[in-house]
């Protein structure tokens, strides 16, 4: 049984699926494991199905789109495939990008230490173990820097 976008592709190209405007039940569809396969026709049908061209010679663009498929731009870059660091961040030794932290990451470390002392004072975890959780968070931190920047 051949599903377009699962294992029936045009050849020539690579498939890119855009699952956030579809509906919310065939996003559930789409995160299912092996019920996914049927997601992926609907995905097609419905405009949410990319197709990034390889190999030029061997694609058939009308095939494709007659189907459903949008093609990208070749200039296409997918969101979360490259970073934009700072001005200066190659210039910079190791030790002074340490201390770029996110205030996430505090309140994170935060939570982790709130979290450690309830378990440590209700006796769910030794005494001992929960203050060696909490050293161990709060070193870090003062290895980072505390300054968030």
């Amino acid at each position: 049984m051949e599903l377009e976008g699962w294992n029936s592709l045009p050849e020539g190209a690579g498939v890119v699926f855009d699952s956030s405007e579809a509906p919310l039940w065939l996003r559930v569809l789409f995160h299912l494991p092996f019920l996914d396969r049927f997601a992926h026709p609907l995905l097609v049908a419905r405009g949410c199905g990319f197709l990034s061209v390889d190999d030029p010679a061997i694609f058939d663009p009308d095939a494709a789109t007659a189907k459903g498929w949008r093609i990208l731009p070749e200039d296409y870059v997918a969101p979360g495939s490259w970073a934009a660091f700072g001005p200066g961040w190659s210039t910079q030794s190791w030790r002074q990008r340490r201390g770029l932290l996110r205030a996430q990451q505090y309140v994170g470390a935060g939570f982790v230490v709130v979290v450690l002392v309830v378990l440590a004072v209700s006796g769910l975890i030794p005494l001992p173990l929960g203050l060696a959780g909490i050293g161990a968070i709060v070193g870090w931190l003062f290895w980072r820097g505390l300054t968030p920047r």
